[in-house]
């Protein structure tokens, strides 16, 4: 009992020495892991080894994306739910994590998760997803996943289980109607997928 207790103290004291190191280096970190718009569109990889293998492990032998879309990315929206958690700090911290990180640890922010969603959505075929990155009115930005299906507009927030269903139908009123919390999108900023990029301001 003695030993577990003093190795939760060493876990303790080796997360707060991790957590100081990084609020102390949080500028200099951010600076290093900026992203041009052509970087920003190269992390959208459904070629990624682990989109690969998720992609695989959600879909029917005859699958179809006119036929089996929704159903297999509901799947995968529920794996990436239940398998990571959404870090945050307390402090601004831009740095960018791998689908392998991701998973290994089972933490990302909503960026990474939103991008990783979108590269899941563009293996399946989905052409038209995009991540958006939004102005909240509590004036904090969240990261968004933007598409159309069957001339059905879909709002994914990676960190909102149900959202596939609820964040659904006309363009203007499903924006309109999404919330995080009390929270809703007061503006775009950017959106950006492989092939394309948008800034809004």
């Amino acid at each position: 009992m003695k030993n577990n207790k003093n190795k939760e103290k060493k876990e303790d004291i080796k997360n707060l020495f991790s957590y100081r190191l990084l609020k102390k280096y949080s500028s200099l970190i951010t600076e290093k892991e900026e992203k041009s718009i052509s970087d920003l569109k190269l992390l959208i990889n459904p070629e990624d080894p682990e989109v690969k293998k998720l992609r695989e492990k959600f879909i029917t032998s005859k699958y179809s994306f006119e036929e089996n879309y929704l159903e297999s990315l509901k799947k995968i929206h529920n794996h990436l739910l239940e398998n990571i958690r959404e870090a945050k700090l307390d402090f601004p911290l831009t740095f960018w994590l791998s689908t392998n990180e991701m998973l290994k640890w089972g933490l990302a922010d909503d960026e990474d998760l939103a991008i990783f969603l979108c590269s899941l959505m563009l293996s399946l075929g989905d052409k038209k997803a995009m991540v958006y990155i939004v102005e909240l009115s509590n004036l904090e930005t969240r990261a968004l996943v933007f598409t159309e299906y069957k001339n059905t507009f879909f709002i994914l927030d990676p960190f909102q289980k149900e959202s596939l269903d609820r964040f659904k139908g006309e363009r203007d009123s499903v924006i309109a109607s999404y919330a995080f919390g009390e929270n809703r999108i007061n503006r775009p900023l950017f959106a950006f997928n492989r092939d394309e990029y948008k800034s809004f301001i």
